[in-house]
């Protein structure tokens, strides 16, 4: 009787763990709307989304550079996402600019907040991991921009933000941008502070926005060449 007992309470047991584990598992591979979504077919229009990235992207860079006294541009959802599938896989080092492990990176933009998706992993052992945030140019600052990172996760499963504050952290600085991090209402925020290391910044960003499908940049250059 009581080896009845103990078979029975263990093969309740291993159902319960197969019953965890299948959940998980169906968690861990949930692919966010926004991810499925932002996956553009191959053809004529991801290119030409691809390309009108590359030539923004090429004009407000030229602007900056040669130091006009006034520029602004704006990037949509589609050119992004196309550009991130396109050109930057082919001509700007794609994946490999990625943590390693992963790959197809996609974004979603909406009124002041981003979110961006990235799979990990490959196969029947990959999942997608997915970010959201807030963003905001900080009204009275110079060249200051507001991060609140609001959710985490890997598939559906939330995940502890602090995995990615040193990532973001080490990104930020190879790009001569200070990042300072503090806490609000649960949420780490980061401040980044553009042209960190120099006393006279070269450019002032005036407005950055983030709207339903668009990213608008304008600034201006505090000196002429």
């Amino acid at each position: 009787m009581r080896r009845r007992t103990m078979l029975f309470t263990l093969g309740i047991l291993v159902l319960f763990l197969a019953t965890c584990a299948g959940t998980l598992g169906m968690m861990l591979k949930h692919e966010p709307t926004f991810y499925k979504v932002s996956t553009m077919p191959e053809g004529t229009d991801r290119t030409q989304h691809s390309g009108e990235f590359v030539n923004r992207y090429s004009n407000l860079m030229n602007s900056i550079y040669n130091r006009y006294p006034d520029w602004w541009e704006f990037f949509t959802t589609e050119q992004i996402n196309a550009f991130l599938q396109e050109d930057f896989q082919r001509s700007f080092g794609g994946d490999e600019n990625l943590p390693e492990g992963f790959h197809d990176l996609r974004v979603q933009m909406e009124e002041g907040k981003m979110r961006l998706g990235c799979r990990y992993g490959r196969g029947i052992w990959s999942t997608v991991l997915s970010v959201e945030f807030k963003m905001w140019l900080v009204a009275e600052e110079v060249n200051l921009i507001g991060i609140e990172l609001t959710n985490l996760r890997a598939g559906a499963l939330p995940v502890s933000k602090q995995l990615i504050l040193d990532y973001i952290t080490e990104a930020a600085r190879r790009s001569n941008i200070d990042v300072k991090w503090y806490h609000r209402q649960g949420n780490p925020v980061a401040m980044l502070k553009l042209q960190a290391d120099q006393i006279r910044p070269t450019i002032q960003i005036q407005r950055f926005e983030l709207q339903s499908g668009k990213l608008i940049i304008v600034g201006r250059s505090t000196e002429n060449r």
